[in-house]
């Protein structure tokens, strides 16, 4: 007699299909829904929303209360901010010293004296329970040799220790030897191909973006985007590059006036008679991230983040037909595409040089021939010489 298998509970089936099973309310989240679901405004979670508006983005802060409500909010600005600036496919760069010096090939040497703090993610003893704690403290007398020899190899360098005895150094204030020794001992336990351990390391970006682009592949993959002109900016001191505040992407970023290449004015507050002024084509470039905001425990949004940058006004005629072939690079539209037409209708064709006005204007460029008037110079030098050399 076979067994019947018992078909899966419909509650089990609903759970791995709703968001419930991934809600955290520790951890910040944006959810969205599309469909038939956004129509009927079911969310995933215990009772239907009031958002009934398809591809709409919302913060969940609790999915029941006492009340019997599911508090959300409107996530809107930080997925729209996340898509403008996936458009702009920058890679930000982290503003600090360490950044400036170390590389992400070898792991850094940070110099150790006192006032001087590092953040190592070692286990904590505090949060242990009992029965971990009693197995913590065998390991850290199994590893007494290893400190022993950890502690002369440091004493070649390091003066406060030199062939001080164990004791001595216990004597001593402000001695963080034995955390130094547990951090370096989790790095290399971590970096290690067999380790199993993630370590908690925070994203470069925040998460901001993954990818990294290089200049020209930012160029190459990205259309300038519109852009307004605000304000000045204002000078603190005396060094501060004149600017304008420019508004792009959901920032402010700087516009430096001697960089401007186009016509831009800046907006006239009081005055709409035109519209348009201020308004430009730009490219956002050297973005620096300052500060993250958290995401875990206390929630923070888009006003904890500091994201400086600058952009850079491009000319009309270069968002049109700045390059021949304007589709995205090694695709197939990009291998098909034929040479862009001109203003005319005709092909963009290869600088004639017979045209007089062309050769006066660049009759200023002439090659540098010093090099070859030397050779010259040296071989009639030679010849002479030969020549004159009696027989």
């Amino acid at each position: 007699m076979v067994a019947l298998t018992p078909s899966p509970s419909p509650f089990a089936t609903l759970l791995r299909r709703s968001k419930f099973a991934t809600f955290d309310p520790s951890i910040a989240q944006v959810f969205t829904v599309h469909g038939g679901d956004a129509h009927r405004g079911n969310w995933g979670f215990k009772r239907p929303l009031a958002v009934r508006r398809r591809g709409a983005t919302i913060t969940v802060k609790s999915v029941d209360t006492g009340a019997q409500q599911t508090e959300w909010n409107s996530g809107e600005n930080q997925a729209k901010f996340m898509k403008r600036y996936e458009e702009l496919n920058v890679e930000p760069r982290r503003r600090g010293w360490r950044e400036r010096y170390e590389t992400e090939f070898a792991p850094g040497e940070t110099p150790q004296h006192i006032g001087f703090e590092i953040n190592r993610f070692v286990q904590n003893p505090i949060a242990m329970k009992p029965k971990q704690f009693r197995k913590y403290l065998e390991q850290m007398r199994a590893k007494r040799p290893e400190f022993i020899a950890y502690l002369r190899e440091k004493g070649k360098t390091d003066p406060r220790i030199g062939t001080k005895s164990m004791f001595e150094l216990a004597q001593q204030p402000d001695t963080d030897y034995h955390a130094q020794f547990l951090a370096d001992q989790a790095a290399a336990a971590h970096n290690t191909m067999k380790s199993r351990v993630m370590d908690r390391h925070v994203h470069k970006s925040g998460g901001l973006i993954y990818s990294r682009p290089s200049s020209l592949q930012t160029y190459l993959t990205t259309k300038p985007q519109p852009g307004r002109v605000l304000m000045d900016t204002i000078r603190r001191f005396r060094a501060q590059k004149e600017g304008y505040i420019v508004s792009f992407a959901g920032l402010a970023p700087l516009l430096i006036k001697r960089n401007v290449v186009s016509d831009l004015k800046r907006m006239r507050w009081k005055d709409s008679s035109d519209p348009q002024r201020g308004v430009g084509q730009f490219r956002m470039k050297n973005p620096s991230l300052r500060a993250l905001p958290v995401v875990v425990g206390k929630r923070q949004g888009l006003k904890a983040m500091k994201l400086a940058a600058q952009v850079q006004d491009v000319l009309p005629a270069e968002t049109d037909n700045a390059r021949s072939n304007m589709h995205m690079p090694g695709s197939a539209d990009y291998v098909a595409a034929s040479p862009l037409p001109g203003k005319h209708g005709e092909h963009v064709a290869p600088m004639n040089f017979d045209d007089p006005a062309r050769v006066k204007r660049f009759a200023r460029y002439k090659p540098d021939n010093s090099a070859q008037n030397t050779i010259d110079i040296l071989k009639d030098i030679i010849r002479n010489s030969v020549s004159t050399k009696p027989k």
